[in-house]
């Protein structure tokens, strides 16, 4: 399976529509959960698509980013900030949780979840961004530990301590707002819980809009190309006017000369070998002129 900036890197190039649709399928659960936490059904897929245009419009920018899927996460909560108001937003989320809490059941994990999801947000977006982009890769995107090292260039080891330390201060960040627990009943809750199914047609209907965005505003990425294409074409097509142009006036000089041999010469050599002497040369010379020509014309 080809890595995220793999993928990244052939739509940034070549355009690549598949590229690009494999990494709204791959994220597409991950965006479209935070976006539902950060705003509400109807808002949530509107979220969803702006943070997908924005990874198009930026995808040359992005090849280069050690996790895509911290970059998304984040971007969530970019695109959904002038949306909604600190207060109003901490309002709903009480108001949320309070009606939630009246219908949960007596599972201990079903309850902390209920507890977790008004603020998990604000509190992950307190964490340090490397510290964000572990727990995003090991608790909402179920990367292993390996492929988490892989991805930030650790060793497996050091993935796994980093991973321990940023849920441990997850952990701390819920105490202080009030939500109690273990860090391994955390873990089991994020697991469980911080990325839902979105809609079945979203995904599509994401990545043809985000490429619709970026064709119709035009891309400084393909721009650039088609640019250099065009630059390409007319170095060679000039180069090759160049060249027959000089072949014309070659010709030309050696006609003159032709004349001028067989006029001093006609008394002392039959004019046939003369005459077929010039033709030899003129012959060479345009044959080279045309060999360089093709050459000249031969594209970069």
């Amino acid at each position: 399976m080809d890595a995220d900036n793999q993928l990244l890197e052939r739509y940034a190039r070549d355009g690549s529509e598949p590229a690009f649709r494999e990494l709204v399928e791959r994220h597409i659960n991950l965006v479209y959960s935070a976006a539902l936490r950060e705003s509400n059904a109807s808002l949530a897929e509107d979220v969803t698509q702006a943070v997908f245009s924005e990874l198009a419009r930026h995808a040359a920018k992005l090849v280069g980013h050690p996790a895509l899927a911290g970059w998304l996460y984040t971007c969530v909560r970019r695109k959904t900030a002038n949306v909604w108001r600190a207060e109003g937003r901490r309002k709903r989320r009480e108001q949320e949780a309070f009606l939630m809490n009246e219908l949960v059941g007596s599972d201990p994990a079903d309850q902390l979840w209920q507890e977790v999801r008004p603020v998990l947000d604000d509190v992950m977006h307190d964490l340090k961004e490397e510290d964000r982009t572990v727990v995003v890769l090991r608790f909402f995107e179920g990367r292993n530990h390996k492929e988490i090292g892989s991805a930030l260039g650790l060793s497996e080891n050091t993935a796994r301590m980093r991973v321990e330390r940023s849920l441990e201060k997850l952990r701390s960040l819920l105490a202080r707002r009030g939500v109690k627990s273990t860090a391994s009943t955390l873990a089991a809750v994020l697991t469980s819980g911080a990325v839902l199914t979105a809609p079945s047609a979203l995904a599509s209907a994401v990545a043809t809009s985000a490429l619709a965005t970026v064709s119709a505003s035009g891309s400084p990425t393909f721009a650039l190309a088609k640019t250099l294409g065009i630059t390409k074409t007319q170095f060679v097509v000039t180069g090759a006017l160049v060249v027959l142009v000089g072949v014309f006036i070659v010709g030309n000089q050696l006609r003159s000369k032709r004349a001028g041999t067989e006029s001093a010469n006609q008394t002392q050599l039959p004019g046939a070998d003369a005459s077929g002497t010039a033709d030899t040369e003129a012959q060479v010379t345009l044959a080279t002129a045309a060999s360089l020509s093709m050459n000249t014309a031969t594209p970069l």
